[in-house]
């Protein structure tokens, strides 16, 4: 039977088709996510409810800042204190983008979750087809192969539980497909690819600090590839430089948090736990954002 090459099979699809392919995915996965989160109604760990209730306070305007103490390791022990002294913040980011509209509710940052996590039907839908053409499938057998991670990644029962309970996850998965789709147009020079892996990877350190390892494989493929080391390195260091840019924007939302007498904080009306309560709060499992 006919085989066909990457370039052959892209030639030959109508670019309306793939079009039309993504979008259904996409709106397959988002109403499945939809449905998914409609079944959750409460944070089920102590991370996504840290990662709404800086969402909640973002919005509010108070910037980057928690109300509890998540480690009595990081001092300063004074609340509020300024959030993500151990993790990053995309997915309070996220979590914050339609609360302006929805309201300020757990909720809200479900909805950005299912949207987001919705990406990855049609990212899986672009790897398969990039595999499949490497491969050497034939017509047929590449578009089954397509459909089907497309598919199956739109009703991944992990993927929808990490929708329902907004973490790091989602944003880190479609960062990190993402990352690696452009990776081989990178290594081949091509601009455009270099400054969009550049942005992603930058999107990706600020959901979880093991991005650089996106970033030490994509050196390590332009060496495979190039087979000359300054190439390779140049490469590598034009990408982490758009990459730090993306990330130094995370300090444009932290608000400098001066600790203020108790008394004071009260009147603001700051709604400020005990750091003592708080630790029991923890232990027995109750949640960090307030009813």
């Amino acid at each position: 039977m006919d085989r066909l090459n990457a370039s052959d099979r892209a030639a030959r699809r109508p670019v309306a088709m793939t079009l039309v392919t993504l979008l259904a995915l996409y709106g397959l996965a988002a109403a499945i996510g939809m449905v998914a989160i409609g079944l959750v109604r409460d944070p089920l760990t102590e991370g996504t409810s840290y990662y709404v209730a800086v969402a909640r306070n973002l919005v509010e305007g108070r910037g980057l800042v928690i109300d509890a103490i998540w480690s009595y390791a990081t001092p300063p022990l004074v609340l509020p204190r300024p959030a993500f002294e151990l993790w990053q913040p995309m997915a309070s980011f996220v979590a914050a983008l339609p609360m302006p509209v929805l309201g300020t509710t757990f909720s809200a940052a479900q909805v950005a979750f299912a949207l987001l996590g919705a990406l990855l039907a049609p990212l899986a839908w672009l790897v398969a087809r990039d595999a499949a053409g490497r491969l050497q499938f034939d017509e047929h057998r590449a578009r089954t192969v397509e459909l089907g991670a497309g598919v199956l990644t739109a009703i991944s029962a992990p993927l929808l539980l990490a929708g329902a309970t907004p973490d790091s996850t989602l944003p880190f998965a479609v960062a990190g497909v993402s990352a690696c789709l452009l990776m081989p147009r990178a290594i081949h020079g091509d601009r455009r690819a270099i400054v969009a892996l550049g942005i992603v990877l930058g999107l990706a350190y600020l959901t979880r600090m093991e991005a650089v390892w996106f970033g030490l494989a994509f050196v390590v493929g332009a060496f495979i590839t190039r087979r000359d080391l300054r190439s390779a390195a140049r490469l590598g260091v034009a990408v982490a430089a758009i990459a730090a840019l993306v990330r130094d924007a995370r300090l444009h939302f932290h608000p400098a948090v001066i600790e203020q007498p108790h008394h004071h904080r009260r009147r603001s009306g700051a709604n400020v736990p005990h750091p003592e309560r708080h630790a029991a709060s923890v232990s027995s499992g109750q949640r960090l954002v307030p009813a």
